[in-house]
């Protein structure tokens, strides 16, 4: 259940019994008076009841929602408040309700939001999120982040579209997965240095690309690795696994060497047809060691803070990581979270583990 800023500030209001709230009589014109006979039921029929001492009028809604303004002067006959200020705007026929109390109506705003602040500290909701694999390279490799929606968070598109989807029957863990439809033959999403620098770390060694697809066609849907060096040779090495129509299937292309003269790299997930499409999800690069892992955007940029972090001591499938559900794990001490300026000048938060981890859990 949800509460308005206005609904707040009334409870406050109510909770500490200060002044009062009516609805005027008279609808708010261009000036600087507010009429409701409605304030004669607490006036007791004196004149100056509600500005000797002066108080506070808070306008709730109309054209003068949100407007606050100090009394000058109030009249019984009528129930017409004279405020200090510039000219009210007309509100036409419209009856505004407003508030007269004795605290400042900004008071209220500032302790409603102080009130938030600390109930945020208190009142954590608890978020799992089993998205980061060991090893893997790749940053939001499971397609949870969409900076924007025309691809994932670190990614691109090359003679394709690609969006998020939500949908249960095309995820492999987590809550999106992306889909990916060829605007030409062989369109592709893919992960380049250009977009995450530390993958040209592989230079010199050996890349292992695996990821799931759920294609519309059989067999339509393929892994590269591709690569350039700085003498502009380039090589792309591609999956050879099946796979069939509408059902997952676990692409992979393996032990790839990454020449030393590494000018370019990209991973690639490849639709062959034009016009149709595949959708891919948990996918990862591995072969390198490290202890580096970019946390999920939630933990980065929306304000959660990591508590805890468990690895996965057993699985089920031939990689831990395909897993839909975590069986066993225990948990990591002496992680940290350090934040590092990327290539595109933004600073991210990543999980520091003690040590290394195998590949995949």
């Amino acid at each position: 259940m949800s509460n308005t800023l206005l609904t707040l500030r009334q409870r406050v209001r109510s909770s500490i019994g200060d002044g009062y709230r009516e609805a005027v009589t008279t609808a708010i014109g261009a000036g600087v008076t507010v009429v409701s006979t409605n304030f004669n039921k607490w006036d007791g029929g004196k004149d100056d009841y509600y500005s000797t001492p002066e108080m506070f009028v808070y306008i709730e809604d109309k054209a003068n929602a949100g407007v606050s303004r100090v009394t000058s002067d109030y009249a019984t006959s009528g129930g017409t408040l004279t405020v200090r200020g510039a000219n009210l705007t007309t509100d036409g026929a419209n009856l505004a309700t407003v508030q007269v109390t004795k605290f400042n109506p900004d008071n209220y705003l500032a302790a409603i939001q102080r009130a938030i602040r600390n109930l945020v500290k208190v009142a954590n909701v608890p978020v799992d999120d089993y998205t980061l694999i060991s090893g893997n390279m790749a940053p939001n490799s499971h397609f949870e982040d969409f900076a924007t929606a025309s691809y994932p968070t670190f990614w691109r598109n090359s003679n394709a579209t690609t969006g998020a989807d939500t949908t249960a029957d095309y995820l492999r863990g987590g809550a999106k997965s992306c889909k990916v439809t060829a605007s030409a033959a062989d369109g592709y999403l893919y992960l380049g240095d250009i977009q995450y620098k530390p993958i040209l770390d592989f230079a010199g060694g050996t890349a292992t690309f695996r990821a799931w697809a759920f294609p519309q066609v059989a067999n339509d849907a393929f892994l590269d690795v591709y690569t350039k060096t700085i003498s502009g040779t380039e090589a792309t090495t591609s999956s050879t696994t099946t796979c069939p129509a509408s059902t997952h299937t676990l692409l992979e292309v393996e032990d790839v060497s990454i020449p030393d003269s590494l000018f370019a790299i990209q991973f690639r997930l490849r639709v062959l047809t034009n016009t149709k499409w595949c959708y891919f999800d948990n996918a990862r690069v591995t072969g390198l060691s490290t202890t580096h892992y970019l946390l999920p955007n939630n933990f980065r940029v929306g304000g959660a803070q990591l508590r805890n972090v468990s690895i996965q001591t057993t699985g089920l499938s031939d990689y831990p990581c395909d897993d839909l559900q975590i069986v066993n794990e225990r948990p990591v001490e002496g992680f940290e979270v350090p934040e590092i300026q990327m290539a595109d000048t933004n600073r991210y938060k990543f999980l520091k583990l003690p040590r290394y981890y195998s590949n995949t859990t």
